[in-house]
């Protein structure tokens, strides 16, 4: 079951609240919720953004019963994870000079706990196993700068800290650093040109050497991918369109030993009826 709602107060406060229940067979019922609010500062051309949450996952079924070719084997005795975690932020519009367009600054901060999260451990057995007490936390700052009507350009960062409270290591593939860079051209009426760059700095994770078989832990090194789309709006109901994937054939390992696919391409028409 779930329930949602929205309201506004003053004209300035915007609240929602979210509630949901989920009955498991085997993992017991969990009730989760959220709650959050955007307070517009008119005379500052910002807003104030906070929420805070919990949350609910039970184990996979292959986490639990699982077996593959590598030796890995289900843990049956796994408990759902739960969390809790709150964010707050800032976004403002800066003031420019005029032939500068305009723009908007973002940064929030966020802090999640995770109680018995699901990772996977390689010694002394390759399986599922259940950390007591986790965190992930960081901060999340963008700059969106509208240059000219037909030119609008993105930027994104996060760093995330994300650790083991009872031993203090770093948490498996959590990159700290992670951004990201768009361009949004309209040459033309109609036509969106949108290139995009996407950056994965180097993280902890179980490395794998060129024969498949495991080292230990260690570091998984950094990423750069090449994304390009194109739509072209025929009429207000008829649009085509093209996405290219890795264009610069990056050999980026979001997983270790699991190489990002190389160059692909999607061409199709959207029909509105």
């Amino acid at each position: 079951g779930y329930a949602g709602g929205q309201a506004r107060l003053w004209r300035a406060l915007t609240l929602n609240a979210q509630a949901r229940e989920d009955a498991t067979s085997d993992a017991g019922d969990a009730f989760t919720w959220r709650a959050g609010g955007v307070l517009d500062v008119v005379w500052a051309s910002s807003r104030l953004k906070a929420s805070y949450g919990t949350g609910f996952r039970a184990p996979a079924l292959f986490d639990r019963y699982g077996t593959d070719s590598f030796g890995y084997r289900g843990n049956p005795n796994l408990r759902p994870e739960r969390s809790q975690g709150w964010e707050a932020g800032i976004e403002t519009d800066a003031q420019l000079p005029a032939k500068l367009g305009t723009a908007t600054v973002s940064l929030t901060y966020f802090n999640n706990r995770i109680r018995n999260l699901i990772e996977l451990a390689f010694s002394p057995v390759y399986t599922s196993v259940n950390i007591a007490s986790a965190r992930s936390q960081g901060l999340e700052a963008g700059v969106t700068w509208r240059l000219q009507p037909w030119l609008e350009t993105a930027l994104a960062y996060t760093y995330t800290d994300a650790r083991d409270l009872g031993t203090g290591a770093a948490l498996l593939r959590r990159p700290r650093n992670q951004g990201s860079a768009n361009l949004r051209i309209t040459p033309l009426p109609r036509v969106t040109i949108s290139p995009e760059l996407l950056y994965t700095g180097p993280f902890t994770d179980f490395l794998t050497d060129d024969s498949g078989a495991g080292i230990g832990d260690g570091l998984s090194p950094s990423g750069l991918i090449f994304n390009l789309n194109v739509s072209w709006e025929l009429t207000s109901r008829v649009k085509l369109f093209a996405w290219g994937k890795n264009l610069s054939n990056s050999r980026f390992e979001p997983v270790s030993g699991y190489i990002t696919q190389g160059p692909s391409g999607l061409f199709g028409i959207e029909v509105r009826l």
